[in-house]
């Protein structure tokens, strides 16, 4: 059985699933990644070979993972940990498998009602959630307000909030158009996020481990 099944609602994560599974790469965990979005944006980044059909088979890339496959019982003992990218589908046979949801969301008011609409419909036993704020600006807009209007009741620690930033923008591109992994000039915040959330998988691993998985995988860009 995988020791983390997490799932990303929303939008806008998948560099940050490509950047999780370098990291976990390198503290020596077996890694999946299964893209459900709407967009297939996770895919996107994977290079297919000709007669290769990812909703029913998995490739390895670059020592990782990916499939558009559901999750069943035979894949979960392959794994260390799986990260789903569902978007915004309500894929529940993988929700099922879940220990933890990561809700992923920016500033406008429509991606709020969809997550607000996902949370309503999805009808699973409580695992813990986290919400990141992506593209974040200093606006009138409160973090309060969001929370209140996705209707979700959540611990402060399990916020985190990431500005905009040119670079981490320009880092997704390049993973996006070149297939390549690439997050030496990431902002500190996304940095923070990375670090914080392996850790969230893995408390008993030591920070200093963690920081040297990072500087790792952040050196050995591709």
């Amino acid at each position: 059985m995988a020791n983390n099944i997490v799932a990303y609602v929303g939008h806008n994560h998948f560099d940050i699933l490509i950047y999780l599974s370098r990291i976990l790469l390198k503290l020596d965990k077996k890694v999946l990644v299964i893209d459900h979005s709407e967009d297939r944006s996770v895919l996107s980044f994977v290079p297919k070979p000709v007669g290769i059909d990812l909703d029913n088979e998995i490739i390895t890339y670059l020592q990782v993972d990916f499939t558009a496959m559901k999750l069943n019982a035979n894949i979960l003992g392959d794994y260390d940990d799986i990260l789903i990218s569902l978007g915004f589908n309500q894929v529940y046979d993988d929700l099922t498998f879940c220990n933890r949801l990561v809700l992923v969301t920016d500033l406008y008011r429509f991606n709020h009602d969809r997550l607000r609409l996902f949370l309503e419909k999805y009808h699973r036993p409580a695992v813990p959630i986290t919400l990141l704020l992506r593209n974040n600006m200093d606006t009138t807009l409160s973090l309060e307000k969001i929370i209140n209007y996705i209707d979700i009741s959540i611990d402060k620690n399990e916020v985190f909030i990431i500005y905009r930033n040119d670079l981490d923008y320009i880092n997704s591109l390049l993973c996006h158009y070149n297939s390549s992994y690439n997050f030496i000039r990431i902002s500190r915040q996304l940095q923070k996020y990375l670090k914080a959330e392996i850790f969230h998988l893995y408390p008993q691993i030591k920070k200093s481990d963690i920081d040297t998985a990072y500087r790792i995988a952040k050196k050995e860009v591709k």
